[in-house]
């Protein structure tokens, strides 16, 4: 699936495909989020370390493609802790 905000700012978790994505997540249909950059998916720290949590909470592995972050990796899993 694809979840596309474009026009919205990263900046905010108040934007329809962010809100889709957690939805589906928590109806078990997504178990990876692949992202191009971190950015994409949220420019505020604060609401990414939430997404994070909230990923792990629900069993979802995130992947940024162009950066060094994965959550199933040792890196990635100290921003689990």
């Amino acid at each position: 699936m694809k979840y596309d905000d474009g026009g919205f700012s990263g900046g905010t978790m108040d934007r329809p495909a962010i809100k889709k994505l957690m939805e589906d997540i928590k109806d078990g249909l997504i178990d990876v989020v692949v992202v191009y950059k971190i950015d994409r998916l949220s420019r505020s720290i604060a609401d990414f370390l939430k997404l994070i949590e909230f990923f792990e909470e629900n069993s979802v592995t995130f992947v940024s493609v162009t950066q060094s972050f994965n959550t199933q990796n040792s890196m990635g899993k100290c921003f689990k802790q």
